[in-house]
């Protein structure tokens, strides 16, 4: 239903008398996404390229979108199995991020759970364990103490430097599939 009220609502805003590209892109990202949680890569894939483009046409105050907008192209890429380029997309969403976010802010540690997952995945286990860590600091101070993200999220990565001390990175496909999960945007 996402798929068809995007695209209905992306017809609609191409032939107002107006055209807001800032709109425009938000369809294409839901119509992205829509593909996405249906497996259809290649399809995902083109939509959020197309938002890309048309949000780096856009001259000023777009960071926060073109952002989000690079974190769902490395979430595609991620599912692909390019890793590097997911990697290299999201550290360009942080970038940006963090000129227009506050440091505590829950996007941004979105944004960081995307990297630690995809530096996980890429056998960058120490340079995972860092990401998470700063993730788990900035839910520290932007959720409730009692919040069940935040304990959940805590006792794992307890347990993933517990596990990554005894060498036991097997045992990680729970965590993993975890901390893909944990945060909301």
């Amino acid at each position: 239903m996402a798929l068809i009220y995007h695209f209905r609502a992306l017809s609609l805003r191409q032939l107002a008398d107006i055209i807001d590209r800032k709109l425009i892109t938000n369809n294409l990202i839901g119509i992205a996404n829509a593909h996405w949680s249906q497996r259809n890569l290649s399809e995902a894939l083109d939509y959020a390229q197309q938002a890309l483009t048309l949000n780096e046409s856009i001259e000023s105050g777009n960071d926060s979108n073109i952002a989000t907008n690079l974190a769902v192209l490395a979430n595609i890429y991620h599912e692909y199995g390019d890793d590097n380029r997911a990697l290299e997309l999201v550290k360009r969403a942080l970038i940006l991020l963090e000129h227009c976010e506050s440091p505590d802010s829950l996007r941004l540690a979105l944004i960081l759970n995307n990297i630690g997952v995809i530096q996980f995945s890429m056998g960058l286990f120490n340079d995972a364990l860092v990401t998470f860590i700063r993730v788990l600091q900035i839910c520290e101070k932007s959720l409730p103490e009692a919040h069940p993200k935040l304990v959940i999220m805590s006792n794992d990565i307890y347990q993933f430097i517990e596990m990554q001390q005894c060498n036991g990175f097997d045992s990680f496909s729970n965590l993993l599939t975890f901390l893909s999960k944990i945060l909301l945007l």
